[in-house]
């Protein structure tokens, strides 16, 4: 029993190969890294969801010195064991382990890969975008808001100032204040010459 224990402890270690791969990336964004096997450069490789036991967990294959791109991910295959992979418009959901995977006769090696996808502070646009529109944007509607209470300040301190001059006073019909003079004149007469006699 010690036996078949040892051999499928060296069959796990076989397969693994490399250390793990931790990879970290912002939602909307693309991350990329490298996967590197020794004695793999004829070798295809395969980029491939944990558990990765299934033909159905590979997401994306390449032969030695090409690349492909399906979906989100693409492979590049530099010909000499490494191979890029790249994954754009990263999402939360991508969030997971990965393995990067060479075919080889009998067992395929394989290297973890940990992605960690942190959320954007804003995700509409992309978080770089949107920390500069918001750097921008800020200090416009500042300057915006205070131009226009200083606006709305001079306007009412004019608008006090013109209400606090005394008024002139206006007569429509001027025959009449002209009559009421002449008839002051005649008052004033008549009541000097009432006091003389």
């Amino acid at each position: 029993m010690k036996t078949i224990s040892i051999f499928y402890c060296l069959l796990y270690a076989a397969r693994i190969e490399g250390a793990d791969i931790n990879v970290e990336g912002l939602e909307g964004e693309d991350v990329s890294f490298q996967c590197s096997h020794r004695l793999a450069w004829k070798n295809n490789k395969y980029f491939c969801k944990d558990p990765c036991k299934d033909s159905e967990d590979v997401l994306v294959t390449v032969q030695s010195s090409r690349r492909v791109k399906s979906g989100r991910i693409a492979l590049v295959d530099s010909g000499n064991g490494v191979f890029t992979v790249t994954i754009s418009q990263l999402q939360l959901s991508d969030s997971g382990r990965y393995w990067c995977a060479v075919d080889r006769p009998g067992f395929d090696a394989f290297t973890a890969v940990h992605l960690t996808v942190k959320e954007a502070m804003n995700s509409t646009n992309g978080g770089g975008q949107n920390i500069i529109t918001g750097i921008l944007l800020y200090p416009t509607v500042g300057a915006v808001a205070t131009l226009t209470i200083l606006v709305l300040t001079v306007m009412i301190v004019r608008n006090r100032k013109e209400n606090s001059k005394p008024q002139p006073q206006v007569c429509s019909d001027n025959t009449n204040l002209v009559r009421a003079e002449i008839r002051g004149v005649r008052d004033t007469n008549w009541s000097s010459k009432r006091q003389q006699l």
